[in-house]
């Protein structure tokens, strides 16, 4: 089904976008009352035109939320995204040479962001305070996967991938054996995957990257797993509706997707149940493990979505430029 706000929401919405935000907290633009008359998926909206692009989300489970950004913006919430509020104390809209932050990723109370020229911030306390780390790279970090309180991940332009097993102290380059820029990454299954420009998808085995390509010469730019003993299932999405899957890790195929626009990220609650959000700010969902997927549409434009989370509870987090934040609840 394709769900579209009421005029009343887009009213509101149209308002809101000339409103401020004070002490830096992003305020619910969108009343629950209005919200009901929205079938199947509820949207709230968190926007306002002075704040910076957003590229990364993630969540840590209970509601805990990060997204970073331009200017190196970082915005934490504890409350599912009700009120979003600045943590990280370098974002100053009179300095926009600080850099952009492309993607966060955490583990418990350990969260890491990444960003242009090599840029690594680290909270060990959800965000409470924040380190630089020294990533031994000047190359724009574009993902950034952390596994464990001790595991972490990055990878970026031309091939950069880089290790850190000290919770993110320290990093290693890693030879990734690809020159094509990495935007994306996940650890499932043992192994730590990434894929990027021209569908370049990379597999480490142990220590060993393993170059290949995903069936496809698109932009990939997201990825989402789950294993078990018999299977690894992995999504990864990109340029003009891409859409693949695998169910070994290794083999990937096509899937129809039903839109054109970018798949800017995807996650998933469960191999069978997956969302996804489009740059014009759309959703997709599946339930069969990805046979066949749904497009929602609610009907906000100028919305350019850029990342995408989900939780379990079948929340769903798109971050986008503009300082917009939809948050979909799937019923």
């Amino acid at each position: 089904m394709r769900a579209r706000a009421t005029a009343a929401s887009l009213a509101l919405l149209a308002a809101a976008c000339s409103g401020d935000i004070s002490d830096g907290v992003v305020p619910d633009l969108l009343p629950a009352a209005d919200l009901a008359a929205i079938p199947t998926l509820h949207f709230t909206s968190f926007q306002d035109d002075t704040q910076p692009d957003l590229f990364g989300i993630t969540g840590l489970g209970g509601g805990d939320l990060f997204a970073v950004g331009q200017w190196s913006w970082i915005l934490h919430t504890t409350n599912g995204g009700v009120t979003w509020s600045q943590v990280n104390g370098l974002y100053d809209p009179h300095k926009p040479t600080l850099p952009t932050l492309r993607a966060v990723s955490g583990v418990k109370a350990l969260v890491i962001t990444v960003g242009d020229a090599g840029t690594i911030l680290s909270s060990g306390d959800d965000g409470a305070t924040w380190i630089t780390q020294k990533s031994g790279t000047m190359s724009n970090l574009l993902a950034i996967s952390v596994t464990s309180a001790t595991d972490a991940w990055a990878a970026g332009a031309s091939g950069t991938l880089l290790h850190s097993s000290d919770g993110g102290v320290t990093w290693t380059a890693v030879t990734s054996s690809t020159t094509s820029d990495l935007r994306a990454l996940f650890a499932v299954g043992g192994h730590v995957y990434a894929v990027g420009t021209g569908g370049v998808g990379l597999r480490v085995d142990g220590a060993m990257p393993v170059a290949g390509t995903l069936g496809t010469t698109s932009d990939l730019d997201a990825l989402w797993g789950q294993s078990s003993a018999m299977t690894t299932e992995l999504f990864s999405t990109g340029a003009k509706g891409t859409l693949r899957h695998t169910s070994d890790g290794k083999t990937w195929s096509a899937a129809t997707s039903g839109t054109t626009e970018d798949i800017v990220g995807i996650w998933g609650s469960s191999a069978k149940e997956v969302f996804a959000g489009t740059s014009g700010g759309k959703f997709l969902h599946t339930l069969d493990d990805g046979a066949t997927w749904s497009l929602t549409d609610p009907g906000m434009s100028g919305i350019t979505g850029t990342s995408l989370w989900a939780s379990a509870g079948r929340n769903v987090y798109l971050a986008a430029q503009r300082g917009f934040i939809l948050h979909g609840s799937f019923q």
